[in-house]
């Protein structure tokens, strides 16, 4: 995340900073990720205080990937309105990943 002064930093209504995913694969699921596909609401998160400087620390996750998953999808939804904008569509095994814009993003 870019660096964040403690007095920019979001508040329960705006989370200019935060970028919401879901998260989905070719194999069921044995645990919730927040949703899955782009109308789903966003997974688990985090950041540390903000506190300035360059960056501030912070991820989306976990994705823990189940043994027998071939492909993953991610679904990035923006922070200003929470409407997905594309996904990240991996293929584990030939190690490629793949942007699809909104306009192409099935579930």
């Amino acid at each position: 995340m870019p660096g964040v002064e403690a007095a920019e930093a979001p508040t329960e209504k705006s989370r200019p900073f935060t970028v919401d995913a879901t998260y989905g694969a070719d194999v069921p699921l044995s645990w919730s990720t927040g949703g899955t596909g782009p109308d789903a609401p966003g997974g688990p998160c985090w950041h540390e205080n903000y506190q300035g400087g360059a960056s501030t620390v912070g991820g989306p996750g976990p994705w823990p990937v189940p043994d027998s998953a071939q492909h993953l999808r991610f679904w990035l939804h923006a922070a200003d309105d929470y409407q997905c904008r594309g996904a990240l569509r991996v293929d584990l095994g030939d190690q490629t990943v793949r942007w699809d814009p909104v306009e192409t993003v099935s579930s």
